[in-house]
């Protein structure tokens, strides 16, 4: 099966992590990000970073900077989300909103033997034990979450709730030659995929992944004490 889907420019493309209204409802966490594959074969060579944008809904874009000063003195008291820096103030479709951005770590590591590092990161896993290649995950740390669901109750008196979160993520060919994902228990472009399936990118190709109900439930979990949470995005299996 093969995709051939216009890639999105990188300063258009929005990347949702947390949604909240404030004292209207509790604070909706959603996330997406966008991986370059080219990053990821780059980890051979030590970490990297990837980009994220946090997308604040609200009522009026009028309200853009009272809510500004309030989100930034959240961000600050919160331990692992104090690098949040301010872009801009955008018209949505249904809602305005306030867009923050952050780095995250994007690692080559096994997840089982290595400390998570902040709230939430990217990993690229290379299992020895597994027909796939390169597993690409997400992993969070539930301490983390539960830090700045405290400050956000302080703050709005409303917390977190990641009960509906869906993280799309979407991963781009930017390599010279076709390259395959294997996704299962997901849905791709919208569409549920349950067995396991492999999709082909072309060059400059992007696919979207969107994370289960469960998957989300689980990685999102917010607790003061758990362990990580580890989700599967995919399989790459890469074509030279």
């Amino acid at each position: 099966m093969k995709f051939s889907i216009t890639r999105l420019n990188s300063t258009l493309v929005i990347l949702t992590l947390i949604a909240v209204m404030a004292f209207v409802t509790a604070c909706t966490t959603h996330m997406a990000s966008e991986l370059y594959l080219r990053d990821l074969d780059d980890l051979d060579e030590g970490e990297l970073t990837n980009k994220i944008i946090f997308q604040l809904p609200l009522t009026t874009i009028d309200e853009c900077s009272e809510y500004r000063a309030r989100y930034d003195k959240v961000f600050r008291k919160s331990r692992d989300f104090k690098d949040m820096e301010f872009v801009k103030c955008t018209d949505g479709d249904f809602n305005d909103y306030v867009e923050y951005e952050m780095d995250v770590p994007l690692r080559k590591i096994d997840p089982t033997k290595s400390r998570v590092k902040g709230a939430v990161e990217f990993i690229r896993w290379d299992n020895p034990e597994q027909d796939e290649n390169r597993l690409i995950l997400i992993r969070t740390n539930p301490p983390s979450l539960a830090d700045l669901d405290d400050h956000l109750k302080d703050e709005f008196f409303q917390g977190l709730d990641l009960t509906d979160s869906s993280p799309l993520i979407r991963l781009s060919n930017d390599l010279r030659s076709d390259q395959s994902i294997e996704v299962r228990h997901a849905f791709v472009q919208n569409q549920p995929v349950i067995s396991s399936t492999t999709f082909t990118l072309e060059p400059r190709d992007s696919i979207d992944i969107v994370l289960s109900d469960v998957t989300s439930a689980w990685v999102f979990h917010v607790s003061a004490t758990a362990r990580p949470r580890i989700a599967p995005i995919g399989a790459w299996i890469k074509s030279d």
